[in-house]
C-alpha cells in the first residue's frame, strides 16, 4: 500500500501575521507499507499537472539513523516521509511513485485529490481573533508541521488541502500560552469542501474523542482533557491511586459542572445524560484530569461534526472558555459504531 500527498501553501510572506510563531510551508508526504522494510531505500516521486512533469525527486535511504534534510520514520514493515517542497504554480493532479529495495520495486500512480476548508476565528465574545490554522496530518505535530494558513485581520481564513483524515488541528496565535491556549480539533475527515469556525479562549478541549455506547442505551461517550491557562501557569499536584499505582496529578482545569459543557452535532443541540471525572494516566508516574461526558446518540446521515464547548466561572471568579471539534461517522443507519 503506497499514498502520497501534496500540500500547495498559497500564503506570501506578507500574509504571515506572526512569521516568527508560524510559516506555512509546502510540503509532501509518503504513506507505504512494504513487505519488509530493507536499507537501502531509494523513493523517486514525481509530481504531474496535466500530465507534464512540475517536480521530481529522489531520496536515498541508507539507513534508519541517517541525518536527513527530510523527515523519515521507519518502521519494520512501514515508512513515513515528510519534506519541505517548492510550491508550484498549480497544485500536482497525480503523484507518481517507486520505491526500490534490495528484494523489492513497488510502483504507484496516485490522484491528488483536495478539499477547501474555510470559516472565520473569534474569541467568545464574537470578536475577530487573527490566527494560524495549523494542520498535524499523521500525529501531534504543532506549529512545527509547517502546513497551515493565516486569517486575515477579520478571522478569516481559508486552505486547501489533500482530502484525507487529520489527527490534529491547532488554531491560535503568538498569545498562545500567554492570555489565549488554543481551540483543537481531533479526528478531522477531510473528504469535502466545508465551514469550520473557530473560538478561542483561555482554555483548551484536549485529545476530544468519541465512541457508541453499544448494548446499552442509545448514547455516545466524548472523552476530552479540559485545560485552563491559568491552572497551566500554576499548577497545583495531588496524589492518586490507579490500579494500585501511585500517581501525581497535575490539576489543570476547574471542576466542571454538566450544566457547563455544550455538546453541538451537525448543528443539532445534544442533551448531556451524565458526567464523569476520570484520572488519565501517564507512563512516567504523573496524571491529568479526563472528563467523560455521556450524551444522547442523535443519529444521522453522513459525517457528524461534533463541537464541545464550556464557558462558565470557576470559584475564585475567573471565567473559563474553549471550544473543541471532532468528525466522525456511523458505520450503519442504527448508529451503533463510530469511526
Amino acid at each position: 500500500m503506497i499514498k502520497a500527498y501534496w500540500h500547495n501553501n498559497d500564503q506570501s510572506e506578507a500574509q504571515f501575521l506572526q512569521p516568527n510563531f508560524f510559516s506555512p510551508k509546502s510540503q509532501l508526504w509518503l504513506e507505504a507499507e512494504l513487505p519488509c522494510v530493507e536499507f537501502p531505500i531509494k523513493i523517486n516521486i514525481t509530481a504531474l499537472c496535466n500530465n507534464a512533469t512540475v517536480f521530481t525527486k529522489t531520496y536515498l535511504i541508507e539507513g534508519p539513523e541517517n541525518d536527513f534534510t527530510f523527515e523519515v520514520f521507519a518502521s519494520s514493515k512501514t515508512i513515513l516521509l515528510k519534506d519541505i517542497v517548492p510550491t508550484l504554480e498549480n497544485r500536482p493532479g497525480k503523484l507518481q511513485v517507486e520505491i526500490c529495495t534490495a528484494q523489492n520495486t513497488l510502483t504507484e500512480s496516485i490522484a491528488c485529490e483536495y478539499a477547501t476548508i474555510s470559516g472565520k476565528i473569534t474569541n467568545f465574545s464574537g470578536k475577530p481573533f487573527p490566527a494560524a490554522v495549523i494542520f498535524g496530518k499523521h500525529s501531534f505535530e504543532g506549529i512545527e508541521s509547517g502546513m497551515g494558513v493565516w486569517s486575515d485581520m477579520d478571522g478569516n481564513y481559508a486552505i486547501t488541502l489533500p482530502k484525507g483524515e487529520y489527527n490534529s488541528i491547532f488554531v491560535d496565535d503568538e498569545s498562545y500560552a500567554k492570555t489565549s491556549l488554543e481551540a483543537w480539533c481531533w479526528k478531522m475527515l477531510i473528504d469535502q469542501d466545508e465551514t469550520h469556525d473557530f473560538k478561542i479562549g483561555n482554555a483548551e478541549v484536549y485529545s476530544l474523542n468519541v465512541c457508541a455506547n453499544n448494548g446499552g442505551p442509545g448514547t455516545l461517550f466524548v472523552a476530552f482533557r479540559p485545560m485552563a491557562l491559568s491552572y497551566c501557569l500554576n499548577p497545583t499536584t495531588y496524589d492518586a491511586k490507579v490500579n494500585d499505582k501511585n500517581y501525581s496529578v497535575v490539576n489543570t482545569c476547574p471542576d466542571i459542572d454538566i450544566s457547563e459543557i455544550l455538546v453541538t452535532i451537525n448543528g443539532r443541540w445534544a442533551s448531556n445524560v451524565s458526567l464523569q471525572k476520570i484520572i488519565e494516566t501517564g507512563l512516567d508516574g504523573t496524571a491529568m484530569p479526563l472528563y467523560i461526558l455521556q450524551i444522547e446518540r442523535l443519529v444521522g446521515a453522513g459525517k457528524q461534526t461534533l463541537v464541545l464547548e464550556y464557558d462558565f466561572v470557576d470559584t475564585n471568579g475567573e471565567r473559563i472558555q474553549s471550544q473543541g471539534i471532532t468528525q466522525f461517522y456511523y458505520t450503519n443507519p442504527y448508529g451503533l459504531a463510530v469511526r
